[in-house]
């Protein structure tokens, strides 16, 4: 999904979420909604549902038929019945920004203009902690620092470790290394236009 659509998608749910809550006040004003994020959770799992394939399946008691998902959606069951009914506008509100954001015309729509993210990357990252000094820029403004012995992504080489990483997640080695070049050997920037092009 990338950090970009994956912001998008946690923002969606959150909009869904708060639109919820006000109507969940207004009929049950009496009844005080479930704290924690219920919401982002329920539209992870959307997510999970439709885009995490099984790869294994077991049988219980040689009866009931189960996946390792199955694990998952059980864990899910057990967080919405642990406070009915106040968690169900939380759960409402991330299965359907779940479902949503399925929607084609909102999920080709789903990113941020480089301009927000280069200024979140400057001035927000480094409140946070997560910026490097010294870390060399990149054109959409992430940090990031080459590893020792790869040539500058500038003259046109990127590095074969990137490139094997994206290749392991299923991408071909060619669309890897365009990737790679477009966005200065970044392999995390890289990895978002990969997969929003395969979305």
């Amino acid at each position: 999904m990338g950090s970009s659509r994956y912001a998008f998608f946690a923002l969606l749910t959150a909009f869904f979420h708060t639109a919820l809550l006000c109507v969940y006040q207004y009929v049950a004003p009496t009844i005080a909604p479930a704290s924690g994020p219920y919401a982002l959770v329920f539209a992870n799992l959307v997510h999970f549902f439709f885009e995490t394939p099984k790869t294994y399946h077991f049988q219980l008691l040689g009866a009931l038929e189960l996946s390792d998902k199955s694990f998952a959606y059980l864990l899910a069951i057990q967080l919405a019945c642990s406070s009915p009914p106040r968690s169900l506008p939380s759960l409402a509100a991330g299965v359907i920004a779940g479902l949503l954001y399925r929607v084609p015309a909102i999920r080709s729509r789903a990113d941020f203009p480089d301009g927000l993210i280069s200024a979140c990357s400057t001035y927000v990252l480094p409140l946070l902690g997560t910026g490097q000094r010294g870390a060399s820029r990149t054109r959409r403004g992430y940090d990031r620092v080459r590893p020792v012995g790869v040539m500058d992504p500038a003259e046109g080489t990127v590095s074969q470790h990137h490139i094997e990483t994206l290749e392991a997640m299923g991408f071909s080695q060619e669309d890897s290394a365009a990737a790679l070049r477009r966005h200065h050997d970044d392999v995390h920037r890289a990895t978002e236009q990969l997969l929003g092009t395969s979305a």
